[in-house]
Parts: structure tokens; C-alpha cells; sequence
């Protein structure tokens, strides 16, 4: 009832909050003018190639959520290729070797356009990738399977491994650290 009352009012702080979060993005209006450039050069139908003008470091970055889109894209095209890398994949720490022909056009708009890219910077693409889908089934099993524990601590613990693999790769410590807290998860099932 308090809502229905007060829609008036609710909507117009909700209007004049938005007005205010566009107009005066804060800290944030680098990466919203790099963000609004890579829209504009990836939609501009320029076919002459100039030199870049010279740019603060700040606005000379591509949004990496840009850059992340083209590169999972590829990934993708890379892993679907035929049936064989789709099963098997390209093979271990072969990506930088076997992505550049699916590299997606709009990379070429980027700060990153002359970057060999080592990694897709999503672990769970990087598994079909290069070690095809079988890898990556096993993988989401271990994930089911921790999920169904329910540890306090642990659990926790793993999502926040198994999220952070979505944006990154695991390094030695956190893969160190994903071990650790399995074989904890597996002490602590033995125990019940």
C-alpha cells in the first residue's frame, strides 16, 4: 500500500537519480568515453587507415569488456571448428598458435589490435578450447560436486575460485589453493 501511494514520488527520484548517473559519471567518464569510442569505431563504416591521434594513457585503453567479447567469440568459433577439436581440443598451451585465424574483426578497433593474445581470459573456454569438451565436462563435475557438499567455509571458498576462472585463469596459487580446499571438502565427506 505505502507503494501505491507514493509511485509519483518514486519515480521521479528514480528519474532525477538516473538523470544525475548519466550526466556526471564521476570517476568513471574515462571509461565511459573509451566504452562510447570503441561503440563508434566498431559501427563506423571508415575504410581509410589514419594514425592515431595522441591520447592520454586513461582514454588510449579499450574497454575490457570489449576486448573480453571479440576474444570469447573467437574462442568459441576456434572450439566449434570440427569434431575433433570440439572433443579433444587444440592441445595444451597451443592457443596462441591456433587462435589467430578466428580472431574476431572488431579486435582490430582496440588498443590491443597488434596483441598476440595468449589466453581467451575465461578458464572454462580455454578448457574447451584446448583441451575439448570432455575436460570441461569433468570440470563442471568437480564444481557440481563441490556445490553438493555444502561445506560452511568451503564451499564458499570454491565458488568464488570457480567465478573469478569466468573473467581469468587460475595461477599457481589459486590453483594450489583449489586443491586444497577439494581435498579438504573430500576429508570432511569421509568424516560424515
Amino acid at each position: 500500500m505505502l507503494i501505491r501511494e507514493n509511485v509519483r514520488v518514486i519515480v521521479v527520484i528514480s528519474l532525477l537519480s538516473l538523470i544525475i548517473a548519466i550526466t556526471n559519471p564521476g570517476i568513471f567518464s574515462g571509461k565511459v568515453n573509451d566504452v562510447l569510442k570503441d561503440v563508434g569505431r566498431t559501427l563506423s563504416s571508415v575504410t581509410a587507415v589514419r594514425a592515431q591521434e595522441t591520447q592520454p594513457a586513461f582514454e588510449a585503453i579499450s574497454d575490457t569488456g570489449f576486448i573480453r567479447a571479440g576474444l570469447w567469440k573467437g574462442t568459441l568459433w576456434l572450439s566449434l571448428k570440427d569434431p575433433r577439436t570440439l572433443l579433444l581440443g587444440t592441445g595444451p598451451e597451443t592457443f596462441p598458435y591456433e587462435f589467430p585465424p578466428y580472431r574476431e574483426n572488431s579486435l582490430n578497433y582496440s588498443s590491443e589490435w597488434d596483441f598476440i593474445f595468449n589466453k581467451p581470459h575465461n578458464y572454462y573456454l580455454e578448457l574447451l578450447s584446448q583441451t575439448g569438451i570432455l575436460s570441461l565436462a569433468i570440470y563442471l563435475l568437480i564444481i557440481k560436486r563441490a556445490w553438493k557438499s555444502r561445506h560452511p567455509y568451503l564451499t564458499p571458498s570454491l565458488t568464488g575460485l570457480f567465478v573469478t576462472n569466468i573473467f581469468g585463469w587460475p595461477v599457481v596459487a589459486t590453483a594450489l589453493l583449489f586443491w586444497i580446499f577439494l581435498s579438504f571438502m573430500e576429508v570432511e565427506n569421509e568424516k560424515n
